[in-house]
């Protein structure tokens, strides 16, 4: 831009006075010319070593776990009474209640659609005076800082200042948030737990419920199969029958007998790890997405770095990739353990969660590394006599 001003300076005869130089100069002088182009490089070259400084102290900055910028909604920050500098953030009280509220709901199962229901009906407002919408509880779930953590680049570093939020909260938040074998529902409506675990064994689609001559019937999402849905329902979740006497007898389904095992706390628990062994992993998958990224944005100088430079990178994302995997595997979703704690009775616990946390047992427990993941064949007869039994099968990697 400053090439093609100088040359329509040059063009129209209009010189340049530089107040810095208190001097003019003509465009149409060579000696001129390169003087003015000489001092846009330098500008230029000066404003990139800015770029550079700042870039460098933010990174030092956050890997001493200091506070960055406007302190987020529930925390407030406190200054250095000589120098005016922001040295750390503290709980603002007035504040703090809805975002301690936010996590703990979404730990125990609850979506972002409900959540924002449930906080109109408390009267919380955003900063803004207005209601919570689910786009920004989303956000506000995200933040590192809730946990005292320090967030900068894909790394992660103890911060200097007390969360508010619990570490271990705030890391099975995350996950439930980032699972991508999370199924998304249009609203956020889903009513029915198993749509969340059932599968086509024909196209490998997931199912809906649909009305089918007063009946309800779970349907393949292309059409493929379509199966009654209270017979299935009665299979793995389970059933009540009343007898004459009125005494009422509890059938587990093969879901809920799975999680009334003796042994399935203790097996859960085991896979699940303590929470430093756990935040010990997330540390280092942190270190790895930081050199990953540093490997993405260096510069190859020539055709066999860059192919050292590739490579590199595919071994580091298959790390990363594992210890993301291993991460799944040790934080299991709190919800979970609920309904499997000592002296719980599943049947009860399981109908007083939401659908959205029954989804979310749905989603763990009919998986291959469990109690398997279900498939619905197409029936091999009409009639109302169908073979249900037949028609459900479960593919697992290990027997449990």
């Amino acid at each position: 831009e400053w090439v093609d001003l100088i040359e329509l300076c040059e063009e129209k005869g209009v010189r340049i006075w530089v107040t810095t130089h208190e001097r003019l100069y003509d465009p149409r002088n060579g000696r001129d010319r390169k003087s003015l182009l000489d001092d846009a490089v330098d500008s230029e070259y000066e404003s990139y070593k800015t770029h550079t400084r700042v870039v460098g102290t933010a990174a030092l900055e956050a890997g001493k776990g200091r506070p960055h910028g406007a302190a987020p909604d529930g925390l407030m920050p406190v200054y250095d009474e000589k120098t005016g500098d922001l040295v750390t953030w503290i709980e603002n009280s007035e504040r703090s209640a809805p975002v301690k509220k936010l996590f703990e709901l979404l730990e125990a199962g609850q979506t972002l659609n409900r959540i924002e229901g449930i906080f109109k009906d408390a009267g919380y407002l955003n900063l803004s005076g207005k209601p919570f919408r689910r786009e920004h509880l989303r956000d506000l779930a995200l933040r590192h800082a809730y946990a005292g953590l320090r967030h900068h680049k894909g790394a992660v570093y103890d911060g200097v200042w007390e969360g508010i939020v619990p570490v271990t909260r705030f890391w099975n938040v995350q996950r439930i948030l980032s699972d991508p074998s999370r199924r998304k529902t249009r609203g956020g409506r889903a009513v029915h737990a198993l749509t969340a675990g059932l599968w086509c064994a024909r196209c490998d689609s997931g199912h809906g419920v649909n009305t089918r001559k007063g009946r309800n019937v779970y349907r393949c999402q292309n059409g493929c199969v379509m199966i009654h849905k209270e017979p299935v329902d009665d299979l793995i979740i389970g059933s009540e029958i009343v007898g004459r006497d009125g005494k009422v007898t509890r059938q587990l389904g093969s879901l809920l007998a799975f999680l009334a095992r003796e042994d399935i706390y203790a097996l859960l628990t085991a896979s699940r790890g303590d929470d430093k062994s756990l935040q010990d992993l997330r540390g280092r998958l942190a270190r790895e997405r930081a050199e990953m990224t540093k490997m993405e944005k260096a510069d190859a100088d020539t055709l066999e770095e860059a192919q050292v430079l590739a490579r590199s990178i595919k071994k580091k994302r298959a790390v990363i990739n594992d210890l993301e995997e291993q991460e799944r595997q040790i934080a299991l979703p709190p919800v979970l353990l609920k309904l499997v704690r000592p002296g719980i009775d599943v049947w009860e616990s399981w109908n007083q969660i939401p659908i959205s946390a029954q989804r979310e047992v749905v989603r763990i427990v009919l998986s291959p590394h469990l109690l398997g993941r279900v498939y619905i064949h197409p029936s091999p007869r009409t009639g109302p006599d169908q073979p249900i039994l037949e028609r459900i099968e479960y593919r697992r990697t290990d027997d449990v």
